[in-house]
């Protein structure tokens, strides 16, 4: 029999209640009261040490940063020049051990004049102009303490006192190792950890040796800047400590001191050993109460509990003669109430078991809605599963009482009406309806609605089930428009396609099949593939109907055969038959494809013909082609000679400009040695002077003739030079023509590094900005150059006439590039018209009056550049001129 524990509670929770929770009550109290006390005399005792320390800290601190502030002072006052800086630095560093270096730094942070502890290990002068790290110049700062950094000289870690003034800084590196001997003098035992960190957790000292990294995360550091004491417990690292944070008032550090939480309440910790000695009496003396209280109390009346269980079970026992009448009351009342409990508990569990099983079969599928839908005039929607509020996009509670013509497309009564049917027919009616969503989305839906009898027979309401037929829909329409663009398609092609089933037997034919075999669909569908397609090899003549209809999973075959039509009679085809198989691999019919080419057959006959004749033909072009090749090369030979002949009239009239100054200046000192001999002027100093005037205009005279002997040097072979030398010696021959006509000219030179810009003069003396040279012919470039910059020229002087304006502008830009070289030639004397800007490169086409122009310069110049260099040479308009961009290749 299962024993009843009730009064065995009841009497645990009673001795609780009143003895066992008052005594812990008073525990509890003395040991709060105890941790507070102990917890007040930790942050006492934190708190003194670190506030000692921190002022010793700031005591070391503060002299050495006014220090710092009078030279600072003496610094603004008498510059950074100033020859008793050096002496200040030096005692400085005497005076406070603590300084490893003194820098004095401009307004960019570089290092003017500083003194160090290490001066002797390093020469002075290469520290001077250098950055100092960590010190910001851009925006104005104020007086501040860098944090902790590695010492350029000593490898030490030091912190930075900065001192701002007007024109730069002056900064004292400051040893952080009198900092870790004061914490390490201040640790009691091993379980202290004092530790000076920056504002970011940089650590800058400890007392713990060769301390590194960051306490960002440390708990101690939320509490930074806080100015009431306070201890707080955390857990840190592998185990629980007890600390408090200080703020270092110089510098703005923060100084934390910890201890492990064990070494901090060790007085607490043997209390709680006292109090749990006594706790441990107590409970042992707590049991033996229970015990005696259970000997004497609860087993007797837990007995009479049994007894009572035993009665309500029906169970009769031998009762003294004082206690029948007591028991038997008692035993009918439990047989009464114990037997009306059990009925109860019999019958709701029946009908829990009944409607769970309903509604588990109700809510058993989601693809599928179900809807219960009520019979009033008006019916609205009494329960729905767990598939309606899925499909409908609905909970629950939204589609209880919702008519279910708000579920229909248009509010619809297409739903009541299938009720109303239901009802007349006692039976169930489906129809394809369009339903909406909950977010508006309209969905086909497969509904059928059954009547739902009552147990009295009549109808109680409906039930609607309704599947989205969504993705069927879309995969019929998918279908019907795949098996549509089939038909077309295979009505379109020219090849004729006959498919047939496993069997033989014909189940497609398009209709280019119908023409190439002269039979119509519909009288040979169904026929066997055999009777139909009767073909023969081209070559041989043998027939190929059983090898083209025997085939295997993995069989495509092409042959060039003979097929015998009801109308064309024998044609030839290439026909290709293939085995159509399903996903598992097995041959579920075949595909036979032909294509006639019996006019091809006819074609390739006549072409072979036309070839031999061909090749007679070909044999007697060759000489003549050889003939008109070698005509073509000697015209181009002869062009290129004019080309010459003009560049060099070009030439002449460049240096026709050249000499028109130096004779007319040689002509006024002839004409002056007579009016010098007349007034007695002539004597050796002024001859000499004569014959030095006149002997640096002939010398002068004699360049421009080697500059026209050289310009068409080395026409026949190619050199390696520097492309902008070359350019600058061209645009030398006509700079006197820019003169005189006021056109101003730039010649402008850059690559990745570089650039440099001449105006309006050429140098005497220019170095190439880069060692690049490419293998040309200079003298045809300088032909091309001197071409573009005569038909600049005029470009302007045309323009000048026509518009009355005064510009004359041509610029030169030469751009060494990655790989290649370009070179840029603009001119603002106006744009080349688009209908001439396609043909200015064709032969003997000018836009100069008859007589100027030959139209053979542009055509040449291309020739040269992109037949005799591999360049490019392309013209475009600019918005008030014309650009030619010349582009060459680097040599490989």
């Amino acid at each position: 029999m299962k024993k009843n524990p009730a009064l065995s509670r009841m009497f645990v929770v009673s001795f609780l209640l009143f003895l066992m929770l008052p005594l812990a009550a008073v525990l509890t109290v003395f040991l709060l009261s105890s941790y507070d006390s102990q917890d007040e005399n930790v942050k006492n005792r934190l708190n003194i040490v670190a506030s000692s320390l921190n002022d010793r800290i700031n005591d070391r601190l503060d002299n050495p940063y006014r220090f710092l502030e009078t030279i600072a002072e003496v610094t603004e006052k008498y510059g950074q020049k100033n020859e008793h800086l050096d002496t200040m630095l030096s005692s400085g560093i005497k005076s406070f051990k603590i300084f490893e270096a003194i820098y004095v730094l401009d307004d960019k942070a570089r290092i003017s004049l500083f003194d160090s502890s290490y001066y002797k290990s390093y020469d002075r002068d290469d520290f001077i102009g250098i950055p100092l790290p960590d010190i910001s110049y851009k925006t104005g700062m104020e007086n501040k303490w860098s944090r902790a950094v590695t010492s350029p000289l000593s490898n030490n870690m030091v912190v930075r006192a900065v001192v701002e003034f007007d024109g730069g800084y002056v900064v004292g590196d400051i040893s952080t190792g009198f900092i870790s001997e004061l914490l390490s003098e201040a640790v009691q035992d091993s379980s202290t950890v004092i530790t000076l960190a920056a504002a970011d957790g940089t650590i800058i000292a400890s007392s713990v040796k060769n301390m590194a990294g960051s306490l960002s995360k440390h708990p101690l550091m939320s509490l930074a800047g806080s100015y009431e004491p306070v201890v707080l417990n955390y857990h840190f690292g592998k185990e629980e400590r007890v600390g408090t944070i200080k703020t270092v008032r110089t510098p703005g550090w923060f100084l934390l001191y910890e201890q492990s939480a064990s070494s901090a309440y060790v007085y607490f910790t043997q209390i709680l050993l006292m109090n749990v000695g006594s706790a441990v009496v107590l409970v042992g003396f707590s049991i033996f109460v229970l015990f005696f209280i259970r000997a004497k109390v609860i087993v007797p009346m837990r007995l009479l509990t049994e007894r009572s269980e035993m009665i309500a079970q029906g169970t009769f026992l031998e009762f003294k003669d004082s206690e029948k009448g007591v028991f038997k009351e008692l035993r009918t009342l439990y047989d009464s109430f114990e037997k009306m409990m059990i009925t109860i508990d019999r019958r709701e569990k029946e009908l829990r078991d009944k409607e769970e099983y309903l509604r588990s079969v109700f809510d058993s599928t989601t693809t599928t809605g179900i809807l219960i839908i009520s019979t009033d005039s008006e019916p609205i929607i009494m329960d729905a599963n767990v598939g309606a509020q899925i499909i409908f996009g609905y909970k629950l509670s939204e589609l209880l009482g919702l008519p279910p013509a708000g579920l229909i497309k248009a509010l619809g009564d297409e739903l009541s009406d299938m009720c109303m049917e239901s009802r007349r027919t006692d039976a169930m009616v489906t129809k394809q309806l369009e339903m909406v969503k909950k977010n508006g989305m309209v969905f086909p839906v497969l509904c059928s609605v059954y009547p739902l009898f009552g147990s009295n027979g009549n109808i109680m309401g409906f039930i609607c089930v309704c599947i989205d037929i969504t993705e069927i829909t879309r995969v019929q329409n998918e279908l019907e428009s795949e098996k549509e663009r089939l038909d077309v398609t295979l009505r379109s092609i020219g090849e004729g396609v006959v498919a047939a089933d496993r069997f033989g037997r014909i189940t497609l034919v398009n209709s280019s099949a119908e023409n190439i075999l002269g039979q119509k669909y519909r009288f040979i569908l169904g026929h066997n593939i055999n009777e139909v397609i009767q073909v023969y090899d081209y070559e041989t003549g043998k027939s190929l109907t059983e090898k083209i209809t025997d085939l295997s999973p993995k069989s495509n075959r092409t042959y060039r055969a003979n097929m015998v039509t009801k109308d064309a009679g024998v044609i030839t085809v290439f026909i290709t038959s293939s085995a159509m198989t399903n996903n598992k691999g097995e041959i579920i019919g075949s595909v036979y494809v032909f294509r006639d080419i019996t006019d091809r057959m006819k074609m390739e006959q006549e072409l072979i013909n036309r070839k031999k004749m061909l090749e007679d033909v070909n044999r007697s072009l060759e000489k003549r082609v050889q003939i008109e090749t070698e005509k073509r090369r000697k015209n181009e030979q002869m062009l290129f000679e004019q080309a010459k002949f003009a560049a060099m009239g070009q030439m002449i009239s460049a240096i026709a400009h050249q000499w028109r100054q130096p004779l007319n200046a040689l002509a006024l000192y002839v004409q002056d040695i007579e009016d010098a001999h007349e007034m007695g002027e002539v004597d050796r100093q002024y001859l000499m002077n004569f014959a030095s005037n006149a002997m640096r205009l002939i010398d002068h005279m004699s360049a421009t003739i080697d500059d026209f002997r050289n310009f068409f040097h080395s026409a026949n072979s190619t050199e390696k030079v520097d492309v902008a030398a070359v350019i600058l010696e061209s645009l030398s021959l006509v700079t006197t023509q820019f003169r005189s006509q006021m056109i101003n000219y730039k010649v402008i030179i850059r690559d990745n590094e570089s650039e440099v810009i001449f105006e309006n003069k050429i140098p005497e003396d220019y170095k190439p900005i880069n060692d690049i040279e490419l293998t040309i012919f200079p003298s045809e470039l300088k032909q091309v150059l001197l071409n573009i910059y005569q038909n600049a020229k005029d470009a302007i002087i045309d323009y000048r006439k026509n518009t009355g304006e005064k510009i004359g502008n041509i610029i030169t830009t030469v751009v060494y590039k990655t790989d290649r070289l370009k070179i840029d030639i603009e001119n603002d004397g106006g744009n080349i018209p688009e209908e001439t800007l396609g043909r200015i490169f064709d032969p003997y086409f000018t836009t100069k009056p008859e007589g100027e122009g030959t139209g053979i310069g542009l055509y040449m110049s291309k020739i040269i550049i992109e037949d005799h260099m591999d360049g490019l040479l392309v013209a475009q308009n600019t918005g008030y001129g014309a650009l030619f961009s010349i582009t060459l290749t680097y040599d490989n």
